[in-house]
């Protein structure tokens, strides 16, 4: 007879021994399963940590023992290449090439003016003058914004020549002259000046010598026509010759 603390187990029934079976052929399934997949794992973490080894990216396990963990790789991704469509980084890339040695694709200007080039336009004496309160002869700030504004100021004082002459104010007419004559008379542009002058006294219904007088408006009106398109036409000239001078092109 079996020992009193023996347990005795009861008969099993076909259907629960077939049940038991399949369970257990499952379970079997499944651990095999985990064991191959463990061991891909360990098979790509170690190749990927010997890679990594190689190429000096992290430092080696220093720890031989069985417990000891491996680092895996600290990877770092070019965020621009990984996250940017194939178009866009190829525009990059070549964008990077160009001007990988600093040399642009734009073509150098060489037609460069000096003052020897400034003919009858510029009066050389006065221009210089100007450049001799430059502190930098290749930057020329000063001497730059001076002229740059007199520009500004010469096509405004055109534009309201303009109007005054559709108005028929001789009188705004001769203010404007005597204006841009006395400015482009500090710079030398000596032709803008002996255009404004006229305009000035054909404005004071005078002749052009400014000694005698005139008392037809419609005549005085047209000689201020003709001479503010001759003083826009030697502006016009002497701008596109000064932006050369300071290296930039006419506007």
């Amino acid at each position: 007879m079996p020992a009193a603390d023996t347990k005795v187990r009861r008969p099993t029934s076909p259907t629960a021994f077939l049940r038991q079976q399949r369970q257990q052929q499952q379970r079997m399934s499944y651990d095999f399963d985990s064991i191959a997949s463990s061991a891909q794992e360990d098979g790509a973490r170690g190749a990927s940590n010997q890679h990594c080894q190689l190429q000096c990216c992290c430092s080696p396990s220093s720890s031989s023992s069985a417990s000891s963990t491996s680092r895996r790789p600290q990877l770092h991704r070019n965020a621009f290449s990984e996250y940017s469509t194939p178009r866009i980084f190829s525009k990059y890339t070549d964008y990077s090439i160009a001007g990988a040695d600093g040399v642009s694709d734009e073509q150098p200007n060489d037609e460069h003016v000096t003052i020897d080039d400034f003919g009858d336009l510029i009066d050389q004496a006065t221009f210089e003058q100007i450049l001799e309160m430059d502190d930098d002869e290749e930057e020329r700030e000063f001497s730059k914004s001076i002229v740059y504004d007199f520009f500004e100021q010469a096509h405004t004082t055109f534009e309201n020549m303009h109007k005054k002459l559709e108005e028929k104010d001789l009188d705004q007419l001769s203010a404007l002259g005597h204006f841009l004559k006395g400015s482009s008379a500090t710079l030398g542009l000596t032709k803008v000046k002996d255009s404004c002058e006229k305009i000035q006294h054909f404005g004071a219904r005078k002749d052009e010598t400014g000694n005698k007088d005139v008392d037809d408006d419609k005549q005085s009106l047209k000689s201020c026509e003709t001479s503010i398109k001759q003083a826009e036409k030697d502006f016009t000239e002497a701008e596109a010759l000064l932006r050369k001078f300071y290296r930039e092109e006419s506007s």
